[in-house]
């Protein structure tokens, strides 16, 4: 029986990369390391680690020193950014994953024509942003529409799934609310990205009873049960792109990362709720931030 959770962040709303990062940033640190590292899945992780954080020369072993100095909160973050930003082409590449997820595209439509919009979205909000526009006009079209016409629709909206739909929920996964979140992530897909870096997955609601096995991932649906709430799930987006990019592009290759959700969460409980424009000021101070371009980037 698994009994110990992984006390995971929930920063941005990325917790299920947050799942992956955890149990890849153990990996790391292990001494067989280099055996684990390797491959073009991983190859791909680096390049993605160099092009988000403007680190050409990033080598595992960096990152591997950045991340044993590190709280858990922090790699789980700075690993999870980089692997959103794979996940809209790891699932474009998983033919498998489409036919999969076809039944759930037509849960999404079958919900809209029942007008159960916030359902539609609770259930597959990624399937349901990436494609409402598209389902919505089908979902009017076929109001008065007799049971031949809705079948002859329904071969067509398969077929827009295989050639339009999927790849429109692939990229969707990047999406980001007007808090500047990232959409939740269901668990097949925190499981599909997970085995694209040959990670083995158990889903605990439908084996509760499984045997703990450290090279293994337990996910479950019930994130409030296994994926454990933090201190900083709250922040806005200025916050995130501070900590995901100036940070790490400052601070790691020289310094180890700084204890920076703390620092920002200490000035944020002063000045948050009351003096944003000074907070925004207090943390750029507080970050060291010299670039326009991220100062910019801040502000917007």
């Amino acid at each position: 029986m698994v009994d110990s959770i992984i006390p995971t962040s929930e920063w941005s709303h990325n917790c299920g990369m947050h799942v992956i990062a955890d149990f890849l940033v153990e990996k790391l640190q292990q001494d067989d390391y280099k055996t684990v590292f390797t491959g073009q899945a991983y190859d791909a992780l680096l390049k993605k680690f160099q092009d988000i954080y403007q680190q050409k020369d990033l080598t595992w072993e960096t990152i591997r020193d950045a991340s044993l100095d590190s709280s858990r909160t922090d790699t789980q973050v700075i690993w999870g950014f980089v692997l959103r930003h794979m996940l809209s082409n790891i699932l474009k590449e998983n033919l498998a994953f489409q036919e999969e997820l076809e039944s759930h595209f037509l849960s999404v439509f079958h919900l809209l024509r029942e007008n159960r919009y916030m359902d539609a979205f609770e259930d597959h909000p990624i399937i349901f942003l990436g494609n409402e526009r598209y389902l919505r006009k089908k979902v009017k079209y076929l109001e008065n529409k007799d049971a031949a016409e809705f079948e002859k629709q329904l071969v067509q909206i398969k077929k827009y799934w295989a050639s339009h739909g999927f790849k429109h929920y692939c990229e969707s996964t990047l999406k980001t609310s007007a808090e500047g979140n990232f959409i939740w992530l269901e668990e097949a897909e925190v499981a599909a990205c997970a085995k694209y870096f040959g990670i083995e997955t158990v889903n605990l609601d439908h084996k509760p009873n499984t045997q703990y096995d450290k090279n293994k991932l337990f996910l479950t649906n019930s994130s409030q049960t296994h994926w454990e709430r933090d201190a900083h799930s709250n922040f806005t987006d200025q916050f995130d792109k501070a900590c995901y990019i100036s940070v790490f592009q400052d601070k790691v290759l020289s310094q180890g990362i700084v204890t920076y959700h703390r620092q920002i969460a200490e000035v944020g409980k002063q000045y948050f709720s009351e003096e944003y424009v000074k907070t925004e000021r207090k943390v750029l101070s507080l970050l060291e931030l010299q670039a326009e371009p991220l100062k910019k980037m801040l502000r917007e």
